[in-house]
């Protein structure tokens, strides 16, 4: 035990600590126990493995002991509850999370479970956890200890504010901190692993206002780069060159020389990410006269984080050429510094006390943060805490550079002016929209694009171009202008503070202000009076739509037109909520102009008053153009839906629209702006050569043929040796009443004959629950681990458990069909339990069918089936992710084997599909593979 921990434990009474670790043996549901006894930094008494029930009949002296010592506890994920109902019968003084305060002392580890705490400080690993848990508590006071005495400062007054379990703790390190200064202090030893969002920070940027004519690419000298003997190969250890890859980077530079658009469908390890950065790289430094930056947009953050993190520095490192790539997210990742600041210097009032034991994970990581980016803080979630990161986040109504009282700080404007003037940009689908809609405002004028991961493209962009409306976000909105419940708090309250603060304010301005202010927060109220009766009228006509509501599992969606039957009993209380968010919008108004005519010497903090205001001003407008747009302002091009809630006493109905056709929308605002475009997947075609669904579908064939190039790019694994494609013709077709019962039979067969990772993908999550239960008590005899979406974790968390647990089994819907990269031999099985169909009467699936069939076309052919073929082939393409890879795909819906259409599916597919009639067949193909 160190000097220092033993003073700050003397302050606090404490010679004794209780150090307990809670976990399970692996592949079952029991919890062990380790425990240790620590006096005076000797170890006193620990145990190992043993049973909550046995911790409990420990000798009796060290009862008394237990009883009077402060208790630092750790606990495998998901076991938090049962740890803290563990403990919580100790008559301990303090409780302190090994883990919470490691969170806290350095926020940008990659995982907070002991094992790697204990790698990451350098530890040795100890059999007994519970010993590694205090050595891991310890290192991370060390850290916190190490920092400034200003920090400390901070550090104690939020603690005591938050009541948090550490309170009395970060007291005592502060007060130790106050009695040493002067003194050396201790040197943490521990480097933080901040990320940049720039690249070549130093290098020349693009400079506005030059122009240069554009010079081709010599195709052939970078081509070069991929061959067997080129720089690839000196400069990567077991480098393959690989025909398609470079087939795909010759296309890709022949696209930025003839200034056209390609469609690249290129398949699991064809190496697409090089292919396009490369010639990007050289293309942009090539050009850099001519301002020629790339664009470079994906779906998913982990491609988005191995382009900038890893790939763009190798290029870098390798190429020695001076260029520069920005990563650049939506503003509403970024820490704003006003807020920030705000908030620390706050009534301790205006936050709840579990929001401030969440700000105490910011501190460390503020102080650190290069980027302002919340997402490489690992210890706040940003998405469990939304509104309190609205409160932190920056905000178009809020932030203001002309205002800002930070600009050479502030992290938007900073990453958003490198952006402007960087060679390569990394961004997703969804900023790319709001890019254009803000007329190229964010990240600067660009004519090259690369579009990775664009089978989803046309998705996000009908979603981005949508609208949404819920009583939710309207109370939102008013808890901004004026919180009154438990604590009192928003642009009201600010508004009145300053006022009592402006003491040269005159008589009749400060009388104006409270008048309006006053009237303000009567409208608050009104509105949230009149949002609660509209919303709960609409619900229970809905609800008396829908035969057996109450039996409903799943939220029922209704799709509305303008002379719907509904709005004939619930358009008076809309249009008295209409009418009352217009004179919200007018007393915000209002306000703003006599607040802006004001003096500013006469009136404390004007400008933060006034972005605070824009800001809800801003918020307002858009509630009311969302209420116009989806009930008054009906267009036949777009589709409208309500979405009803599960629970029958709620309000919480949402109503939702977007366009049926985007591709006229895409055409103009992207398109026509651009010389080179690059469409690039593993999925884009289904199952027609020259991609025309996918081309229709993003409005490529608006575009003159002859722009237009598109080639597939095959994988070079060898799938006919390490995979195989296996139906079993005998279980009974999806639409019988059987199908789940037997498919899960024929589940539980491969289970028991393979003792292999396994992941089941469904389409319902009736389905997925019908299998999780039927399978709990096989994988609880068979010692195996059963992981199910939405019971065991998050999509991150489940699998990051499916890698680490040997032979596992994983269940997912939806989301687990792509995106999910899990290589080796941790997964060795696929199962598609069916057909990934849509649900036909999805709003957004039925208005397109019909669309296409009031206009003579077959619904079925020309997008029914093609949607489920890409996603298919999506999910398919989770099994072999490297050239090692080996494994089984089960397809349980025999559609694709008996029906014509089925052969759609397996057109693309690099193996011949195996069909077993019986069980006993079945158990054989899958016993002689591996």
């Amino acid at each position: 035990m160190s000097k220092m921990l033993k003073e700050i434990l003397d302050r606090l009474n404490s010679k004794v600590l209780l150090a307990i670790h809670l976990s399970r043996l692996k592949g079952q549901f029991n919890k062990l126990l380790d425990f240790t006894i620590i006096e005076n930094g000797e170890i006193l008494y620990s145990d190992k493995g043993i049973t909550s029930a046995v911790f409990r009949k420990v000798p009796k002296h060290l009862n008394d002991l237990i009883g009077k010592s402060p208790i630092i506890f750790s606990f495998e994920n998901g076991l938090e509850n049962e740890v803290r109902l563990l403990i919580e019968d100790l008559e301990a003084p303090h409780f302190w999370d090994s883990s919470e305060l490691t969170k806290i002392a350095n926020p940008f580890l990659q995982s907070y479970e002991i094992e790697d705490l204990t790698e990451t400080f350098n530890l040795l690993p100890n059999k007994n956890l519970a010993q590694n848990s205090f050595e891991v508590f310890e290192k991370s006071l060390e850290l916190l200890f190490a920092r400034p005495i200003a920090f400390a400062q901070k550090l104690s007054a939020l603690g005591m504010h938050s009541e948090s379990e550490f309170s009395q703790l970060f007291q005592a390190l502060l007060d130790t901190k106050v009695k040493h200064i002067g003194q050396d202090s201790i040197k943490s030893t521990l480097g933080f692993s901040q990320t940049n969002n720039v690249v070549g920070e130093n290098s020349k940027p693009l400079i506005s206002g030059q122009t240069g004519r554009l010079r081709p690419l010599k195709t052939s000298k970078i081509v070069e780069i991929f061959q067997p003997n080129g720089l690839f190969s000196e400069q990567f250890d077991n480098f393959e060159s690989r025909e398609e890859q470079a087939s795909l980077v010759n296309d890709i530079c022949e696209a930025f020389n003839d200034s056209r658009f390609l469609v690249a469908e290129a398949q699991t390890g064809t190496g697409k990410s090089m292919a396009y950065l490369v010639p990007s790289v050289f293309w942009t430094m090539k050009n850099s006269e001519a301002l020629e930056k790339v664009v470079i947009s994906t779906r998913t953050k982990n491609l988005q984080e191995q382009l900038f993190f890893k790939d763009i520095p190798t290029l870098q490192r390798i190429f020695k050429l001076p260029f520069k790539a920005v990563l650049l997210k939506g503003r509403n990742n970024y820490l704003c510094l006003t807020k920030w600041n705000a908030i620390l210097n706050a009534s301790n009032k205006k936050f709840t006390t579990e929001d401030k034991q969440q700000l105490l994970k910011l501190l460390v990581w503020f102080e650190e943060t290069k980027t302002g980016d919340i997402a490489e803080n690992q210890a706040f979630n940003s998405e469990a805490y939304k509104n309190l990161w609205g409160k932190l986040a920056s905000e178009s109504g809020y932030c203001n550079m002309a205002n800002c009282k930070h600009p050479q700080k502030c992290f938007i404007s900073r990453v958003r002016n490198e952006a402007k003037t960087a060679n390569l940009v990394l961004v997703n689908h969804s900023l790319l929209f709001s890019d254009l809609l803000s007329e190229n405002n964010v990240f600067g004028k660009y004519e090259n694009l690369i579009i990775d991961e664009a089978h989803s493209f046309e998705k996000t962009a009908i979603k981005y171009f949508g609208t949404e409306m819920s009583v939710w976000a309207i109370k939102s909105l008013l808890n901004k202008i004026h919180f009154n419940e438990a604590f009192e708090t928003g642009l009201v309250v600010s508004i009145r503070t300053q006022i009592g603060r402006s003491n040269n304010l005159k008589s009749d301005a400060k009388t104006l202000i409270t008048r309006e202010t006053d009237s303000l927060s009567k409208l608050v109220d009104s509105v949230k009076i009149k949002s609660m009766n509209f919303f709960s009228d609409l619900t229970k006509e809905l609800q008396a739509e829908v035969p057996n509501y109450k039996n409903q599992k799943w939220g029922v969606k209704l799709t509305y037109k303008d002379n719907s039957p509904i709005w004939e009993n619930v358009f008076e209380p809309y249009k008295s909520l209409r009418n009352e968010v217009a004179a919200l919008n007018d007393a915000l108004q209002t306000l703003g102009l006599i607040i802006s005519d004001t003096k500013e010497e006469t009136l404390t903090d004007k400008e933060d008053l006034l972005q605070e205001l824009k800001s809800c001003l801003t918020e307002s407008i858009a509630i009311l153009e969302n209420l116009l747009a989806l009930v008054e302002n009906y267009d036949p091009e777009f589709v409208y839906w309500f979405e009803l809630p599960v629970k029958t006493n709620s309000v919480d109905t949402r109503f939702f629209s977007v366009p049926l056709d985007v591709s006229e929308l895409l055409q103009k605002n992207i398109y026509e702006n651009l010389q080179t475009l690059v469409f690039t997947s593993a999925t884009l075609s289904a199952g027609d050569k020259k991609f025309e669904y996918f081309r229709k579908r993003v409005g490529l064939d608006l575009v003159l043929s002859e722009k237009v190039a598109t080639s597939k790019y095959d994988s070079p694994f060898d799938f006919e040796k390490n995979c195989k494609l296996i139906v079993p013709t005998f279980l009974p077709p999806p639409n019988f009443q059987e199908f789940n019962s037997e498919t899960l039979r024929m589940i539980s067969a491969t289970l028991k004959t393979l003792d292999k990772g396994c992941l089941i993908l469904c389409t319902s999550y009736a389905q997925l629950n019908y299998f999780a239960d039927g399978l709990k008590e096989e994988m609880q005899s068979q010692k195996r681990t059963l992981l199910v979406q939405g019971k065991d974790g998050n999509r991150t968390m489940l699998v990051s458990r499916f890698r680490e647990i040997e032979n596992s089994v994983l269940i997912g819907t939806d989301s687990f069909w792509e995106g999910v990269d899990i290589s080796g031999t941790t997964l060795s099985i696929v199962i598609i339990a069916k057909l990934p169909f849509e649900v036909p009467d999805e709003p957004i699936v039925k208005a397109k069918m019909d669309k296409i069939a009031n206009e003579g076309g077959n619904s079925f052919a020309e997008y029914y089936l093609p949607e489920a073929i890409v996603k298919f082939r999506q999910g398919f393409g989770r099994l072999i992710r490297s050239k090692t890879d080996k494994g089984i795909v089960i397809v349980a819906d025999t559609r694709i084997a008996k029906k014509n259409y089925g052969r759609k599916f397996i057109a693309d597919l690099p193996m011949e599909m195996i069909k077993t009639n019986d069980l006993e067949h079945f158990r054989q193909e899958l016993g002689n593979f591996f």
